[in-house]
């Protein structure tokens, strides 16, 4: 990651957890359904986020997924977005999301079930898509 230029900031939070995801994978067909339990990233606050906003204007990606509360997702693309960053939002895990995320996201990069629930519109075939 270093190598790459990226940058991270780490709160110890001795109280929680890592957080982790269990995927199951149908052999089949390749479905897959994904249990995520967030642990520490939970507890990420619009004030934490706040407090790292040098790192993240200075970033030249800013990444961000739903894992921890939206409230800190939205305050960080807020950030990012008013300091020129190009913005990444992975919709993950699915999630209702506020209309004014959408104008901070340069990209959203939602798998096929997150597409669904943020459009409404069911793709089961490649053609659909």
């Amino acid at each position: 990651w270093k190598g790459a230029g990226v940058k991270s900031a780490v709160i110890d939070t001795p109280d929680s957890y890592t957080g982790a995801a269990y995927i199951f994978v149908e052999e089949g067909s390749g479905n897959n359904a994904i249990i995520v339990s967030p642990g520490a990233a939970m507890l990420i606050s619009p004030a934490d986020i706040e407090a790292h906003a040098g790192l993240i204007r200075s970033a030249g990606v800013f990444v961000t997924q739903l894992e921890q509360p939206i409230e800190a997702a939205l305050k960080a693309l807020e950030i990012a977005r008013g300091a020129g960053v190009t913005t990444i939002l992975n919709p993950a895990p699915a999630a209702t999301l506020p209309d004014s995320i959408y104008a901070l996201c340069d990209y959203v990069t939602p798998n096929e079930s997150e597409a669904e629930g943020l459009t409404g519109i069911t793709v089961s075939s490649i053609d659909e898509a």
